[in-house]
């Protein structure tokens, strides 16, 4: 079911929404959206993103610039947080049916190299493989799926890991509705994108000095 979903969503064109161009052009009916119904805005937004995550869809880091820039940072980078979190859980628990088996033969070593680690220390590993981009999210849910961690602390390790580069893209989020609004032309040395851009540029060192110290990290 969950690969009928994916394959639907590329044939009918679905993921042409989920990038940047389509957030500009539809800037003002979005605005206006959020503006006459702030809470429903938000609600969906989160069964936005649990469904990206879920289907592990290309152009989540464009939702989440989305949140930043229809609700600002803090608002935008909690929903996508919770978003996110729900969508990597339905994964989680879907590993534990016959599609996990059906992957596991399919990513093989990339999988497994993952899934050793998260046996041997669960919260731990899972915690800091989410604060650090060591590896892709879509595949750390999927390994999670395939080992004896428990539902608490797959959910506790995702929710909290993924937050710092969550508000980083959010913060970049808001940055581009202060730019949209003003129609300028994009200009990465802008305080709005400065400032957050260089913060994700500390945060993608991470792995450089994770690999450094930790030589059984996953790779990407």
């Amino acid at each position: 079911m969950i690969l009928a979903a994916v394959a639907a969503a590329f044939a009918f064109g679905w993921t042409d929404y989920l990038k940047l161009d389509a957030l500009r052009d539809r800037r003002e009916q979005l605005n206006a959206f959020v503006d006459a119904k702030p809470l429903t805005s938000v609600a969906l937004f989160v069964g936005l993103y649990a469904l990206v995550t879920a289907l592990s869809l290309p152009g989540a880091s464009v939702v989440t610039l989305a949140g930043g820039f229809l609700f600002g940072v803090l608002e935008g980078g909690s929903a996508a947080v919770v978003g996110a979190t729900i969508g990597g859980t339905v994964v989680f628990l879907a590993m534990r049916t016959a599609i996990g088996n059906s992957l596991q033969k399919r990513l093989g070593e990339r999988l497994a190299k993952v899934s050793k680690g998260l046996q041997e220390s669960a919260f731990s590993y899972l915690l800091t493989i989410r604060l650090l981009p060591i590896a892709p999210f879509w595949l750390v849910n999927l390994a999670a799926g395939l080992v004896d961690m428990p539902l608490r602390t797959f959910v506790a390790a995702t929710f909290i890991g993924i937050i710092p580069g969550t508000f980083i893209y959010a913060w970049v989020g808001q940055g581009l509705g202060a730019l949209f609004a003003s129609g300028e032309q994009p200009n990465l040395l802008q305080p709005q994108f400065l400032v957050p851009l260089i913060a994700l540029g500390l945060l993608s060192l991470g792995p450089i000095l994770v690999r450094r110290f930790w030589p059984r990290a996953p790779k990407p």
